[in-house]
């Protein structure tokens, strides 16, 4: 019968400072297990897939069999390496990001302590709970990663319903009850973008059918879509099309 559980490999402390203190950068490698790392220290970057992520104290890194992976050092984490069995289990993990900075997550470096210290007791009954504190940490991981999918759908569809009012990066983070700094990473990593240039882009649209459907006059469109003034929104239009909102309309009205 396969385990439900997570078949732990080694587990540790690396410190590169200590460890490696001349080396700038680790040799690209190709992930054999499971790991995941938490990082105690506010340095470094780790690179997964092409991806560079900027480690600081309080991130965690999840890397799986096959990714390929280096890092900008000096870097220091609790580590843990593992193998899965079930099935089931493997594809819960497949739910969790790649990258948690300290805002996206509640774990500390106690709770990795705990399973580092569990797993080298040497007693079996030990191991099996180190396991099941692993499965704990991931469960909270992958449960985090959901919550985090569905603020982002919520805070778009907050922009998209209320583009049109005086609405701030401040006011869309506390409709969401999150700070500011952490909406814009959220919406960085999830949509490679920032919930300001969201928003930008939702007024934009909205006035490109205006622009083209309607005759109203330049500063009432302005208003209806929420920005503060005519000069600014025809300079956010010009940056986002390529066109001033009259050579838009004259461009398109009547062909669309």
């Amino acid at each position: 019968m396969k385990s439900a559980f997570p078949n732990i490999i080694t587990i540790g402390t690396f410190d590169s400072r200590c460890d490696y203190p001349a080396d700038k950068k680790t040799e690209p490698r190709t992930v054999c297990c499971y790991e995941l790392e938490y990082f105690f220290v506010d340095s470094g970057v780790s690179v997964l897939n092409d991806v560079p992520y900027k480690l600081t104290k309080g991130s965690i890194l999840f890397a799986r069999p096959g990714d390929i992976r280096y890092s900008y050092l000096p870097v220091a984490c609790r580590f843990v390496h593992f193998n899965i069995e079930s099935d089931e289990l493997i594809c819960s993990l497949d739910e969790i990001s790649s990258f948690f900075s300290a805002l996206e997550h509640q774990l500390n470096d106690e709770v990795f302590g705990k399973i580092l210290s569990l797993f080298h007791s040497g007693k079996a009954i030990d191991n099996m709970a180190a396991s099941a504190e692993l499965l704990l940490i991931l469960r909270s991981l992958s449960i985090k990663r959901s919550q985090n999918v569905n603020l982002i759908s919520y805070a778009q569809k907050f922009i998209e319903e209320n583009y049109h009012k005086n609405l701030s990066a401040e006011d869309i983070a506390s409709e969401c009850n999150v700070s500011v700094s952490y909406l814009h990473q959220m919406f960085k990593r999830r949509l490679n973008t920032t919930p300001g240039d969201y928003l930008c882009g939702c007024r934009i649209s909205a006035a490109r059918s205006m622009l083209i459907n309607t005759t109203l006059p330049l500063g009432d469109i302005s208003f209806k879509c929420g920005f503060n003034s005519q000069s600014y929104f025809s300079y956010c239009f010009k940056q986002h099309i390529g066109l001033s909102p009259s050579e838009y309309r004259k461009k398109y009205r009547g062909v669309m």
